[in-house]
């Protein structure tokens, strides 16, 4: 049995390498029909990660690649503080898994920092500030609704004769999903960033770096409770900078 695992952990490990390396191809293409390409292989391979899924998922086996969750420790963390939903979920990739993982930690430790009583800013920064809110929930709504059509897909919930067609929505949608992802981020790992250097210089931008954040009760946060302001940014960027890390998908503004 030992054995036969370690051919599934294997195999897993080789075709998701090989996902995101097309993925990554698929991200820098500007060529429709090398994009074609490249979307008609990423389904091919999906279906063989689906059928090595599917055991994983009957034979009770862990998907977790160890090497790679290693550089990922606020990921191994979130795995063990929402087993809720990696049960919920047990039908995604390890991709989106992931992605839903730091989504709902940004919910619960991170979304109410941007706000004017938590955060203090001048005038320009303020805009943008209250402007996360909805790009947050508008990125959820977005992975919610793939989550949604890809149990569909992968509960067979169409005609055969369009199989092909939903695999490849399947991909491209996902593909969809980890660009915002990762725009969103991006912006999140620029303004704290922005924050931070401003805190440690002229403190202009940011009017309260030193206020410490209280929490009641009946709020979620637990991570960012006594912290200062400049902390809370810090810890914020630092897990921007692992989430970027994990999608691993080429900044096309540089």
């Amino acid at each position: 049995m030992q054995d036969y695992t370690g051919d599934l952990q294997a195999d897993y490990r080789k075709v998701s390498k090989r996902i995101r390396d097309l993925q990554s191809r698929l991200y820098s293409s500007r060529d429709s029909l090398s994009k074609k390409g490249i979307v008609d292989e990423l389904t091919r391979l999906e279906q063989e990660r689906v059928k090595i899924d599917n055991v994983f998922v009957e034979s009770g086996t862990d998907r977790t690649d160890t090497e790679e969750e290693g550089s990922f420790p606020i990921l191994v963390s979130l795995q063990r503080r929402y087993r809720d939903v990696l049960v919920k979920h047990a039908g995604q990739s390890r991709e989106v898994l992931s992605l839903l993982l730091y989504l709902r930690y940004f919910e619960d430790e991170f979304i109410g920092l941007f706000s004017e009583r938590k955060l203090k800013l001048d005038v320009k920064y303020s805009v943008e500030r209250d402007g996360y809110y909805h790009l947050f929930n508008q990125l959820q709504r977005r992975v919610h609704d793939y989550c949604g059509e890809a149990v569909r897909i992968q509960e067979g919930n169409y005609s055969k004769t369009y199989e092909q067609d939903m695999l490849k929505r399947m991909v491209e949608m996902r593909h969809a999903i980890m660009i915002e992802s990762d725009a969103f981020f991006r912006r999140i790992h620029r303004f704290s960033g922005e924050l931070i250097d401003d805190l440690d210089g002229d403190g202009i931008l940011c009017q309260n770096g030193d206020a410490e954040l209280n929490y009641s009760e009946l709020d979620r946060e637990t991570e960012l409770r006594g912290l200062t302001v400049r902390d809370a940014l810090q810890l914020l960027f630092d897990v921007c900078d692992e989430i970027l890390e994990y999608l691993d998908i080429p900044d096309f503004q540089r």
